[in-house]
């Protein structure tokens, strides 16, 4: 299973697939974002949702009378380590341009907005969808699990690339990343995303 390596600092947006992962234990999500929690606990890094994944979360637990998950969802959401972002009239503007450029749903344009609107380093999801988005860092859960892959983030301080099939030795070091030789299979993607690496473990 690849690692989901997030640096201190980090502000983190969680789509609700992402809490519904830790919370209902789906196998291999849940073990791939326990690390995330655990940086959390200890102050590393940060996490907000919008609003909106409380509605999300708990809507079909209601129907089902399911008074422990929704217990669960609660403590974890209205916890003080989580910050729950409200929908503004600016983040719902947001929200309709992304809605209009990139043919979404409109929960999805509104988590994508909240994200935007607050700076967060990384988006974690697992629709593919989003990635469409323009300035929404992305990162795909299901693209991690795959075990020959590892995630890596920059954190601002130079970082050197070695390109295959022909392509030379690069440095980047507008990326500020930790001393890391890499190999990446496209280096163009690569440089666009800035935050977001898909590297090939060498």
């Amino acid at each position: 299973m690849g690692q989901l390596n997030l640096p201190s600092s980090s502000l983190i947006y969680l789509d609700t697939v992402a809490i519904i992962y830790s919370i209902e234990r789906f196998p291999e999500y849940a073990t791939l974002l326990d690390p995330m929690w655990q940086k959390l606990l200890s102050g590393e890094i940060s996490i907000v949702t919008s609003e909106l994944a409380v509605l999300e979360t708990l809507v079909m637990l209601i129907r089902q009378a399911n008074t422990e998950l929704i217990r669960r969802y609660e403590t974890l959401l209205f916890s003080s380590e989580i910050s729950l972002i409200p929908i503004t009239r600016s983040i719902f503007k947001t929200a309709g341009t992304i809605r209009a450029e990139n043919n979404i749903k409109t929960p999805d344009s509104i988590h994508a907005a909240t994200s935007i609107s607050n700076g967060c380093d990384f988006f974690i999801t697992n629709d593919g969808g989003f990635r469409k988005i323009s300035g929404l860092p992305t990162l795909i859960l299901k693209d991690v699990i795959n075990a020959n892959y590892i995630f890596t983030i920059a954190s601002y301080v130079g970082m050197n690339i070695t390109g295959v099939n022909g392509l030379s030795e690069v440095t980047i070091s507008t990326l500020k990343a930790r001393d890391l030789q890499i190999k990446i299979w496209d280096i163009t993607e690569m440089i666009g995303l800035l935050h977001l690496f898909s590297l090939k473990l060498i």
